[in-house]
């Protein structure tokens, strides 16, 4: 009997707190976080690098490129945002050294929003 009490009582505080306008507890862990300054999913980023690799801006290319295969374990990670400067900071080297770009530093062409991730049919 006490157990369904208990169950009843945490019930009625979940909903009190949530038509009061709290917000729950996963949206406010989320919202704390600054957000990644290299907008996209990882994998449009790691596209854009294996792209530079492999010589094509075919996605089936790239997705059958041993680069791609090589970031299949950067995907699993959680911290996306990591991953997403990995690759971009990857691609900027790429276009310095080939001289693709006018970055004077990996640090200037991180900076860049011009400097895009891939996106399929784009």
């Amino acid at each position: 009997m006490r157990a369904h009490l208990y169950i009843f009582i945490a019930v009625v505080f979940v909903i009190g707190n949530l038509s009061a306008g709290a917000e729950p507890v996963a949206s406010i862990k989320n919202s704390k976080a600054p957000p990644c300054p290299y907008p996209a999913e990882p994998i449009n980023w790691i596209s854009k690098y294996c792209g530079f690799v492999a010589g094509t801006d075919d996605e089936i290319a790239i997705m059958d490129s041993k680069c791609m295969k090589d970031a299949q374990s950067d995907l699993k990670s959680k911290d996306e945002c990591n991953i997403n400067k990995k690759y971009k900071t990857k691609t900027c080297e790429i276009l310095i050294k080939n001289k693709y770009s006018k970055h004077k530093s990996i640090n200037d062409c991180l900076k860049d929003s011009a400097v895009e991730p891939f996106f399929a049919g784009g």
